[in-house]
Parts: structure tokens; sequence; C-alpha cells
């Protein structure tokens, strides 16, 4: 079940109860420890006639207290969420696993033993006495087939250990499977981060862009023509795996995405040394244009997942075409970047940090 949107959670609308203190709205909450008054609800003339001198709580902690708490809570039942569905993805390939299992089991259980679907004693016993001459020629054959499989119960043995082996196969098979599990959670499952982008600046510039949507989409509103870095208020750290989801809002001009070294912010753009991006150029590698399409027109959103463990990265446009790179110098410090040229031009970053199982 999807969680309800968060609404923000506001105290200010509540009265005072207090004799002559109606429609004075409550501010705080008395928290001292020597109070005995039984109602802590305080407003303005509470604060001087009642709980005059005491130690209070502002109504505002309170609220912030209540919101953060229900943003928690709904990111809970957003993991929970991914989490189902994730499980639902392993069963079915568990499934499959095990009815693959299964028909190649019975293939080679009747290679292995002849299977005939035709039992020889039930046509025997179907088919005594015989009628006609016709009949008791098949009957012959039966009898003959009969013999031929009068090894019964040695077959038997042989099918016991083919049973065991298989069945030792099969708890091979789970256990794998169980592996699988982990790895494709230990893959798959990334959980987002509370991401904002800085108003640092580089060189002489000035912060040319206006940040909105709690400080992770930044749109140019100043200096059209003079492209500048903005980065991320905080680091890319070694030892994860992060998943950087770029919304595309692209006219004209330049514009690059990605992520980079603080060291290049006087460069003014990510298509230099120590840095990666997607760009109107398109895609540079550490300075290096490795590919010069511009994607931008015809995409959307677009995917960075950056392996601070083995030091790579993907690209992938609207979740699909995938680019593979190395980052060539481990021991930088990386950003999420963003250089934006012309006005109007915007982009939102949202970045997910994978579970470490």
């Amino acid at each position: 079940m999807k969680a309800a949107p968060i609404t923000k959670f506001q105290l200010n609308d509540i009265n005072c109860f207090e004799e002559n203190h109606q429609k004075k709205p409550i501010i705080g909450i008395c928290n001292d420890k020597k109070c005995n008054i039984e109602n802590k609800l305080m407003c303005s003339e509470c604060l001087f006639e009642i709980h005059n001198g005491h130690i209070g709580i502002k109504l505002t902690e309170i609220e912030n207290i209540i919101n953060t708490l229900k943003e928690n809570d709904n990111e809970n039942e957003n993991f929970i969420e991914i989490f189902r569905n994730k499980i639902d993805e392993f069963k079915n390939k568990i499934n499959q696993y095990i009815e693959e299992f299964y028909s190649n089991f019975i293939k080679k259980f009747n290679e292995n033993f002849n299977i005939n679907k035709e039992n020889p004693i039930d046509n025997i016993l179907l088919n005594y006495p015989p009628k006609n001459k016709e009949q008791l020629l098949n009957l012959q054959t039966d009898f003959i087939n009969l013999f031929k499989n009068k090894e019964k119960d040695i077959k038997k043995e042989k099918i016991i250990n083919i049973y065991n082996k298989y069945d030792n196969i099969l708890i091979n098979l789970l256990n794998n499977i169980e592996n699988k599990i982990k790895k494709l959670l230990k893959e798959t499952i990334f959980l987002e981060q509370n991401f904002e982008w800085s108003t640092k600046t580089y060189s002489n510039y000035e912060f040319y862009y206006n940040l909105e949507e709690n400080n992770s989409k930044i749109t140019k509103i100043k200096n059209n023509g003079t492209i500048t870095i903005c980065t991320g208020l905080k680091n890319l750290e070694k030892g994860n795996i992060y998943k950087l989801v770029f919304f595309i809002n692209y006219k004209d001009g330049d514009y690059d995405i990605g992520f980079g070294d603080d060291t290049i912010g006087s460069n003014c753009t990510l298509r230099k040394r120590k840095s990666y991006c997607v760009s109107n150029y398109g895609i540079y590698v550490n300075g290096i244009n490795e590919d010069n399409q511009n994607y931008l027109f015809h995409y959307k959103k677009i995917i960075f997942i950056i392996d601070l463990i083995k030091f790579s990265f993907k690209i992938l446009f609207d979740d699909n075409k995938i680019f593979n790179f190395n980052i060539i110098n481990p021991q930088l410090i990386y950003y999420p970047m963003a250089a934006i040229k012309n006005l109007d031009n915007s982009v939102k970053l949202k970045v997910y940090k994978l579970l470490n199982l």
C-alpha cells in the first residue's frame, strides 16, 4: 500500500480555555518540573499570570517533532513497499528455477530408466484372457516386455539413488537461490538520501541559480550566457554505491550534469579532468569525450549509478540505455554537480544509497 502524502501538522489553531484568556492562541506547553498546575497549555496571558517564570516548550518545537516523525514513517513505508516488490520478483524467479529444475529432473529420469508410459502389467490384466489371435500376439509382446523389466527391485534401488542425488542437488539449488536473493537484495535496493544543492561559488562568480523544492532543484536565473558549477551540499562517501537521478529541463545552451571533485569548480564546466558528465556535447569521462550525442533533447531522466567501492559508474537514459565507465581518480572526493549556461534551464536531483545488508 502506497504511503499517504505528508501534510504539514500545525497547532496554531488551538485557543486557550482559561477564564478571560479566550481566543488567545496556545503558544507553548509548560515543562517545568516544579509546576503543579493541571493545565500545562499556555497562551501569552498564561505566561505571565499562571505559569510566570516556568520553563516551557514552544508549540513549534512539537510541530517539528511530529512532522519529522511523519516523514520518517513515510520513508519507512516506502522502503517496505520497495522491499515487498523485490521479494515478489524473487519469488517469481525462484518458481522459475524450481520449474526448470523439475523439468530437467523428469527429462533425466526418463532418459536414465527408459520409462515407458504403457505398463505391461496393466495391459496383461486388462486384455486377459485373449479373445482372438491378434490379442494373443499383443499379450505375447507384453509378456516379453515384462520379462525385460524383471529387475524391478534393482531399478527401485537405482531410483532411490537418483532421488537422493537430486535431493542433494535441490538442497544446493535452494541454498544458491538464498544466496542469490541476498545478493540481489544487496545490489538492487537503494534508499533515498536527503539531498540539497549548496550555494557555494567558485572564482569571482556569484550564485546564478534559484533553489527550489527543498533545495533539490536549481534553475538558472542570472547571467545568461555564463556557465558556472553548482555542487551538492554533501559529498559521496567512499565505500558506498549511489544512484543519482537527474530530472532534466533542457532548452538550449551548455548544460552539464554528473559528478566531480570540488577542485574543478573554477573550470565552470564538468567537461574537464577530475569530473564525469552527460552534456549537450555528449558524455565526458575525465575530460575525454566518449560519445558526442546530445542526449538532453531526447531524455528527461538521466541516472548515474556510482560505485565508490570498485570505482566505476553506469549511465542510464530513462532506465534503459546503459554506458559503463571506470572512475580514473579513486583518491578524489566526489560531489553531485551541475553546470548550466542559459536562463530557464533547470535540473532536479534525487540521490539514493544502496542498502548495506
